[in-house]
């Protein structure tokens, strides 16, 4: 009975395309060595269900690559898929610091692919929404097809909250995060409930977090506000510097808001020197 349904499964495998041979086989040997015989039909059942839906996946679609990203094995294998700046394949490699990646996500986590325009270049989006936490696949069309940006799907900094920290940064720096208001403020400083918003920032891929201010009456602020209004979290990027008048490290000034992840600068041009 066990290689019966194990043949059916292959059979069914026919046409499917992909990185996930191997988890597939693994599966079936999983199922197949189940005892109870009603635990061993739903096991086949559900990975049938769930083979089916992967081999509708067109490969070549937006969807597809980053259904086959998700899938690869290593932060090489996933280079594949994605847009190569000259550093990105190192801070993959950084970022994932050789931990092996679960293929265990179901491809019913991955929805409402759309095509657009991003920067004046044809994109797609894809998100993908893993118990309760999205992510945005942001996708542009290359020569070979499409490819992932991964910096902007992630929320992937050049520098990190710790290190603009330990140093004043009068320059504005572009920080990708999750952002919420937040009731936080120093009024030590003069950085008051009455004369700023104040908005919590975590950094995406780390979990660190900072509080930023931006004045009520400057119209970032009220695009912020706007922007976050209904209490919940959102990415979102900021343009931040030190204040030199709040003669304080650890409170950052909002110049520049984006109401997406992008470390595009010129997206702030015409926001900042309020």
């Amino acid at each position: 009975m066990k290689v019966l349904l194990g043949a059916a499964l292959v059979f069914s495998l026919v046409g499917f395309t992909g990185s996930s041979h191997a988890n597939v086989s693994a599966a079936i040997q999983s199922c197949s060595a189940k005892n109870d015989n009603f635990e061993r039909l739903s096991c086949f059942d559900t990975l049938s269900a769930k083979v089916a839906t992967e081999s509708a996946i067109d490969p070549a679609s937006p969807t597809g690559v980053v259904w086959s990203y998700l899938n690869a094995g290593s932060a090489e294998e996933r280079a594949q898929y994605v847009v190569l700046h000259e550093d990105t394949l190192s801070k993959m490699k950084a970022h994932y610091k050789g931990n092996p990646f679960s293929r265990s996500f179901s491809p019913t986590y991955l929805s409402g692919e759309r095509t657009g325009t991003l920067f004046g270049k044809p994109a797609a989006f894809v998100n993908f929404n893993p118990n309760g936490y999205n992510i945005e696949y942001k996708l542009f069309m290359s020569d070979s097809g499409w490819k992932i940006d991964w910096e902007r799907s992630i929320g992937k900094n050049d520098t990190s909250f710790a290190s603009m920290n330990a140093i004043e940064i009068s320059e504005p720096s572009n920080f990708m995060v999750l952002a919420k208001l937040s009731n936080i403020y120093a009024s030590y400083l003069g950085v008051t409930n009455a004369k700023y918003f104040a908005v919590r920032l975590e950094e995406p891929t780390t979990g660190d977090h900072q509080y930023a201010y931006v004045s009520r009456s400057s119209s970032i602020g009220k695009q912020v506000f706007d922007y976050l209004k209904d209490g919940q979290e959102h990415n979102a990027t900021f343009m931040l510097r030190h204040n030199k008048s709040w003669d304080s490290l650890d409170h950052m000034e909002i110049v520049g808001f984006a109401p997406s992840w992008t470390p595009e600068p010129d997206l702030f041009a015409a926001q900042t020197g309020e």
